[in-house]
Protein backbone atom coordinates (compact mmCIF):
# COMPACT_ATOMS: atom_id res chain seq x y z
CA UNK A 1 0.00 0.00 0.00
CA UNK A 2 2.47 2.25 1.02
CA UNK A 3 4.67 1.38 -1.89
CA UNK A 4 1.60 1.81 -4.68
CA UNK A 5 1.37 5.36 -2.72
CA UNK A 6 4.88 6.57 -3.14
CA UNK A 7 4.88 5.36 -6.76
CA UNK A 8 1.98 7.29 -7.36
CA UNK A 9 3.60 10.36 -5.86
CA UNK A 10 6.67 9.59 -8.07
CA UNK A 11 5.04 9.67 -11.50
CA UNK A 12 2.61 12.76 -10.55
CA UNK A 13 6.00 14.17 -8.33
CA UNK A 14 8.11 14.02 -11.62
CA UNK A 15 5.32 14.77 -14.54
CA UNK A 16 5.08 17.71 -12.83
CA UNK A 17 8.21 19.27 -12.18
CA UNK A 18 10.84 17.44 -14.36
CA UNK A 19 14.12 18.06 -13.96
CA UNK A 20 13.31 20.39 -10.34
CA UNK A 21 12.52 17.48 -8.56
CA UNK A 22 15.08 16.66 -5.38
CA UNK A 23 15.87 13.74 -3.83
CA UNK A 24 15.47 15.09 -0.29
CA UNK A 25 11.74 15.47 -1.02
CA UNK A 26 11.51 12.14 -2.41
CA UNK A 27 12.81 10.91 1.31
CA UNK A 28 10.54 13.45 3.07
CA UNK A 29 7.87 11.48 1.27
CA UNK A 30 8.67 8.13 2.10
CA UNK A 31 8.96 8.83 5.68
CA UNK A 32 5.54 10.54 5.71
CA UNK A 33 3.92 7.48 4.63
CA UNK A 34 6.10 5.20 6.43
CA UNK A 35 4.82 6.73 9.95
CA UNK A 36 1.49 7.47 8.47
CA UNK A 37 0.33 4.37 6.81
CA UNK A 38 0.32 2.05 9.85
CA UNK A 39 -0.71 -1.41 10.32
CA UNK A 40 -1.95 -2.58 13.94
CA UNK A 41 -4.67 -4.86 16.10
CA UNK A 42 -7.68 -2.12 16.84
CA UNK A 43 -8.77 -5.29 20.04
CA UNK A 44 -5.43 -5.09 21.55
CA UNK A 45 -3.74 -1.51 20.20
CA UNK A 46 -0.87 -2.94 18.48
CA UNK A 47 1.39 -3.89 15.47
CA UNK A 48 0.29 -7.50 14.98
CA UNK A 49 3.98 -8.25 14.24
CA UNK A 50 6.16 -6.28 16.59
CA UNK A 51 3.25 -6.48 19.93
CA UNK A 52 4.29 -3.06 20.37
CA UNK A 53 1.92 -0.26 20.40
CA UNK A 54 0.09 1.55 17.74
CA UNK A 55 1.39 4.94 17.51
CA UNK A 56 1.07 7.76 15.52
CA UNK A 57 1.87 11.01 14.31
CA UNK A 58 0.61 14.51 14.60
CA UNK A 59 1.90 16.83 12.25
CA UNK A 60 1.82 20.75 12.20
CA UNK A 61 3.55 22.94 9.52
CA UNK A 62 4.42 26.02 11.88
CA UNK A 63 5.70 28.13 8.81
CA UNK A 64 6.48 27.12 4.87
CA UNK A 65 9.33 25.09 5.61
CA UNK A 66 9.04 24.38 9.05
CA UNK A 67 7.78 20.92 10.81
CA UNK A 68 6.44 19.94 14.28
CA UNK A 69 5.90 16.31 15.22
CA UNK A 70 4.19 15.00 17.62
CA UNK A 71 3.63 11.09 18.77
CA UNK A 72 0.61 9.83 20.29
CA UNK A 73 -0.71 6.31 21.23
CA UNK A 74 -3.66 5.09 19.91
CA UNK A 75 -5.02 3.55 22.74
CA UNK A 76 -6.16 6.79 24.43
CA UNK A 77 -8.38 7.10 21.61
CA UNK A 78 -10.74 4.30 22.26
CA UNK A 79 -10.37 4.23 25.84
CA UNK A 80 -11.46 7.31 27.16
CA UNK A 81 -13.96 6.72 30.04
CA UNK A 82 -16.18 9.69 29.37
CA UNK A 83 -17.81 11.48 26.30
CA UNK A 84 -15.40 13.07 24.67
CA UNK A 85 -15.58 16.43 23.33
CA UNK A 86 -13.06 19.19 21.32
CA UNK A 87 -13.21 21.77 23.88
CA UNK A 88 -13.39 22.60 27.36
CA UNK A 89 -15.23 24.00 29.72
CA UNK A 90 -14.60 27.23 28.82
CA UNK A 91 -15.23 26.68 25.09
CA UNK A 92 -11.03 26.35 24.47
CA UNK A 93 -10.21 24.09 22.23
CA UNK A 94 -9.84 20.68 24.82
CA UNK A 95 -6.45 18.76 25.23
CA UNK A 96 -6.90 15.24 23.50
CA UNK A 97 -4.27 13.60 24.78
CA UNK A 98 -0.53 14.22 26.17
CA UNK A 99 1.93 13.49 23.62
CA UNK A 100 4.84 10.65 24.20
CA UNK A 101 7.04 12.40 22.10
CA UNK A 102 7.18 16.11 21.08
CA UNK A 103 10.38 16.38 18.63
CA UNK A 104 11.72 19.60 17.58
CA UNK A 105 11.16 21.91 14.73
CA UNK A 106 12.80 20.56 11.38
CA UNK A 107 12.47 21.46 8.10
CA UNK A 108 9.97 19.68 5.43
CA UNK A 109 13.11 18.21 3.61
CA UNK A 110 14.87 16.84 6.33
CA UNK A 111 12.00 14.62 7.98
CA UNK A 112 13.19 10.85 8.66
CA UNK A 113 17.22 11.71 8.29
CA UNK A 114 17.68 11.38 11.66
CA UNK A 115 15.71 7.92 11.73
CA UNK A 116 17.36 4.30 10.00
Amino acid sequence: CRERLFQYFESQYTHLFKQQTQEAFRKSIRFLLKRNIIWGDALDFTNPETRKPIIFSEWSFINETQIKRRDFVFRFLVEKSHQFSLFDEDGEAASIDEPIQDFPLIHFLKLGADEI
